[in-house]
Formats: C-alpha cells, sequence, structure tokens
C-alpha cells in the first residue's frame, strides 16, 4: 500500500504470499488506519495484475470499510478474468452510495473513472516511477 497523495491510495498485490502469512489481514487494519486518521476522502486505486484477495471473509472485511465516511471511492485494474470474479465479490459486499467501480483493462482506464469521482485526484503522479 502507498499513499500518493494525502487523499489517494495505490493498493498492490505483488504475488501470493508465503505459507501461513497473511497479509490481506495487516492490509485490512493498514487500511482501516489511513481512514480513521484522514481529514478528507482517500480514493483506492488497487492494481491487481499480479495478485489479489481471494478468501471471501476478507473481501467481506474490505467490503465494509467502504461505509467509512472518509472512503471517497475506487477502482481496480487488471488484465483477467479472475479479478473480476473476485472484484464483484467484494463489490457485493461494499456500500452502495459511495463510489466503486469494477475492475478496468487498464491503468488509463482506472485513472479516467477516479477522475470523474474526484478531478484532478490523478495529477502530479509520476506514474512511470511509481510502477517501475
Amino acid at each position: 500500500m502507498q499513499l500518493l497523495k494525502e487523499d489517494f491510495l495505490l493498493i498492490r498485490w505483488l504475488g501470493a504470499p508465503a505459507e501461513g502469512y497473511q497479509p490481506q489481514t495487516d492490509y485490512i487494519g493498514q487500511l482501516r488506519a489511513y481512514l480513521e486518521a484522514a481529514k478528507q476522502p482517500i480514493y483506492c486505486l488497487s492494481d491487481l495484475r499480479y495478485g489479489r484477495i481471494t478468501d471471501v471473509r476478507i473481501l467481506q472485511q474490505l467490503g465494509k470499510l467502504t461505509y467509512h465516511p472518509m472512503f471517497g471511492g475506487g477502482t481496480a485494474f487488471a488484465g483477467d478474468i479472475s479479478a473480476e470474479v473476485y472484484v464483484g465479490v467484494f463489490s457485493h459486499f461494499a456500500s452502495r452510495p459511495k463510489r466503486v467501480d469494477t475492475v478496468h483493462a487498464s491503468l488509463e482506464a482506472a485513472l479516467a473513472y477516479l477522475e470523474r469521482l474526484k478531478a484532478g485526484i490523478t495529477e502530479g503522479i509520476d506514474w512511470s516511477s511509481v510502477f517501475e
């Protein structure tokens, strides 16, 4: 998880965790801490190209975090159908008035969606250095 701006989080899953290690549980706690400390709504972009949460219980906990008043919205990008399935499960648990979009095929499409939610949210970020 990387805070790109005060109100913009990038979440990247970079593969399968080691046996017995559950980074998803740590992730829920970290995200909750960001939301609790926020002074303005936080928007999230999830990079699901190389990994994703597949535990339905964790997806349910994650969906409940979208009810937090400092959750502004979020989306994801990946290039495969399995990401769409798990994002769909997450979206089922997410709050309806909040903005949570399905997975996009490209970074550019996901960024365009976030810009529709909050104009300027992606400005000033050097994406080539973020995804080195």
